[in-house]
């Protein structure tokens, strides 16, 4: 292989890389909302399991709000409240949600509350992803 042939093959695969690796980094962003997502509903029912109250927060799955029955804290850290992208998880009340706020421009609108693939997990004891969903379609 010639030294034209080598530059152009690594050309070739930086160009193939670069063109790549957007979509890559969207999933794994994607992926680690979906995991946050899980956690964070799990803590709210487990605070609706201590306190036999809905958690109207996720503030309240970090540092005792004075409820009876607090049992927390139900999450490891402030950093379990942060979207890969930077901003907050904020819940839906209306439709027993856990998600991406509406308003935070920092995420694709398309994964907010009320996008068209919007990141969210059901909070609550009788919360279900699909009518809350349809619901809000």
């Amino acid at each position: 292989m010639t030294r034209l042939q080598a530059v152009l093959l690594a050309v070739v695969v930086v160009v193939v890389g670069l063109v790549a690796m957007p979509p890559y980094l969207d999933i794994r962003k994607v992926n680690g909302a979906i995991l946050d997502l899980e956690i964070i509903a799990d803590a709210a029912l487990r605070y609706e399991f201590s306190t036999e109250r809905s958690c109207v927060t996720p503030r309240a799955l970090l540092a005792d709000d004075g409820v009876a029955g607090w049992q927390g804290p139900y999450l490891d850290s402030d950093a379990d409240l942060v979207t890969p992208w930077g901003g907050p998880y904020v819940f839906d009340l209306d439709r027993h949600l856990v998600g991406i706020g509406a308003g935070d421009a920092t995420v694709p609108a398309k994964y907010r509350l009320g996008g068209e693939a919007e990141l969210a997990m059901p909070i609550g004891e009788g919360a279900s992803w699909w009518p809350a969903r349809a619901a809000g379609s």
